[in-house]
């Protein structure tokens, strides 16, 4: 367990956990970013199916409300909760309706080995269901398609004959990880340097908010396939975790682009999480392109509730109005 205050940078406590022995299970695709910043706005990274969304990991907070007054949530240990749990309140909330102050993280393990490995998928459908098969052995940590219009991003030798770039991390006991590395020979995998998931995880951020528009979609894994094609079909490059059932879909605005341009994104991303039954999000655009839509994309049923809460914890709306679904 660590205790940290929120400002704290992310990769200042990785780096302490890492030198007494353990893993914090924390990623952003933000390199600056902080342990307050990643709770508030549960940002992932590639390892999301190893180690499941920041909610998981946190035993308690200490926040400050929106009259001053200071409340606790949680505590020191993972059996610790009466009553209402308010800390998937407040972890994903973007500080609507409290400020994160301090932190009791739940640590793990250092993995007695890890592997990171890269290779070349078929073309199509087939690479996606060999990519997700992939994901799903017992040692994999991370497993992300790259689309060949991202790979050269990514890995020296750029794309191999247009295909995509599978990126494997495997963790966990030495005969583990190496039957995981056998399991995937018929790839012809290669090793990759330990850097590699964190130059993908970089891609999370791509297009930027004054050059495109940036999706993250997130549909049934079963459905992974389906999603990526209707995607690209819609002119996206894509980062796929077959896993995990995300994808990160980024269109670009060239010169003269207009709303029918952001239009035609929107509904590609819409129809995709409806058909995958999930959800999507707007991460990334110019402000003209997000001025008159919910980024957070079709408000949830639970709405209505969420806007009573929001009246009860900051019924003045000082605490980042606007700034969550249904902007509230």
């Amino acid at each position: 367990m660590a205790r940290v205050a929120a400002g704290t940078p992310l990769e200042v406590l990785r780096k302490a956990a890492h030198e007494a022995g353990w893993e914090l299970p924390l990623e952003s695709p933000d390199v600056a970013a902080t342990v307050g910043g990643t709770l508030a706005s549960a940002a992932v990274g590639p390892r999301l199916q190893c180690f499941g969304p920041p909610r998981d990991h946190i035993l308690g907070l200490r926040v400050a409300l929106a009259g001053g007054e200071r409340a606790r949530c949680g505590g020191r240990v993972v059996k610790n909760v009466t009553g209402y749990d308010l800390i998937k309140l407040h972890a994903g909330g973007f500080g609507t309706l409290g400020v994160l102050e301090e932190a009791w993280l739940r640590l793990r393990p250092r993995p007695e080995e890890r592997r990171v490995l890269h290779a070349w998928l078929p073309e199509g459908q087939a690479g996606l269901e060999r990519a997700a098969a992939a994901a799903g052995q017992p040692a994999a940590r991370a497993a992300v398609v790259v689309d060949p219009a991202l790979a050269r991003q990514v890995d020296d030798a750029g794309p191999r004959y247009g295909r995509a770039l599978l990126a494997v991390e495997l963790g966990g006991a030495p005969e583990l990880v190496r039957d995981g590395a056998a399991s995937l020979t018929d790839l012809e995998p290669e090793e990759a340097d330990a850097e590699l998931l964190d130059r993908i995880a970089a891609l999370q951020r791509q297009p930027d908010a004054h050059s495109g528009l940036r999706f993250r979609v997130v549909v049934r894994p079963a459905r992974i396939g389906v999603a990526a094609e209707r995607l690209a079909r819609a002119g996206a490059s894509l980062l796929v975790w077959p896993g995990a059932g995300f994808l990160y879909a980024g269109f670009p605005l060239y010169e003269g682009a207009d709303e029918l341009a952001v239009d035609g994104a929107w509904r590609a991303a819409r129809a995709t999480a409806r058909e995958g039954g999930g959800g999507f999000l707007l991460e990334a655009a110019p402000p003209w392109a997000k001025a008159a839509r919910d980024v957070f994309g079709d408000p949830p049923e639970a709405l209505p509730l969420m806007r009573t809460l929001k009246q009860r914890f900051d019924p003045s709306g000082v605490l980042n109005p606007g700034r969550f679904v249904g902007r509230i």
